[in-house]
């Protein structure tokens, strides 16, 4: 058996910083601060780095959601609140993407990033996104350059999905209304489809 090692110290990349502090804590529907989990990694509550398909700065929520990090990404990086020790509530992530790295927004692409209200996905039953409109959060391709992007919720520009009065709490139900209304559209059509053969 041949065993390749891929040396990606050198390689193209772009960095993701993404943290919170003191007084922009991630909450659940009720205000309490979301769990850190245990001292092990990666069993706080969920987050998920990623994007919009259709997103602009002017509005970063527009399409369907693709995480890059996190349970249910195409990556094997996991992102959870309270890693590094912190306490409930509080993240400091940073992630490395490679040119190889799964679904890579194009450049210019705001990012974001979706808290939820549980350890697992499964068993979520809200969650809530956060991005931002000044264009500091927008992706950079992976290049030589190495560029990085650093977020923040203390950053000027910060929008959450379901509005200013969501204040980083999970408001949002789960399963979102537009998976909802793309399931009856997708049943709609397959009933059509039927009656037409």
């Amino acid at each position: 058996m041949f065993l390749l090692i891929v040396n990606q110290s050198n390689a193209a990349s772009t960095q993701v910083n993404w943290h919170n502090t003191t007084g922009t804590e991630v909450r659940d529907l009720n205000g309490t601060l979301l769990t850190s989990g245990t001292d092990n990694a990666d069993d706080g509550a969920i987050l998920q780095l990623g994007y919009y398909t259709m997103a602009t700065t002017l509005n970063p929520f527009a399409g369907l959601w693709v995480p890059l990090s996190g349970e249910g990404s195409g990556n094997s990086f996991y992102s959870t609140v309270g890693d590094k020790a912190l306490p409930d509530g509080r993240f400091d992530i940073g992630l490395s993407f490679f040119t190889s790295t799964a679904n890579l927004p194009t450049a210019g692409t705001p990012l974001a990033f979706r808290f939820y209200d549980s350890t697992s996905l499964a068993a979520a039953t809200y969650f809530n996104a956060v991005s931002n409109t000044t264009g500091t959060w927008n992706w950079a391709t992976p290049s030589n350059l190495n560029p990085t992007i650093n977020i923040s919720l203390s950053d000027p520009g910060i929008v959450l999905q379901d509005g200013p009065t969501s204040a980083f709490r999970t408001t949002i139900p789960i399963p979102e209304p537009n998976c909802i209304l793309l399931g009856f559209l997708s049943l709609g059509a397959l009933v059509v489809r039927r009656r037409l053969n």
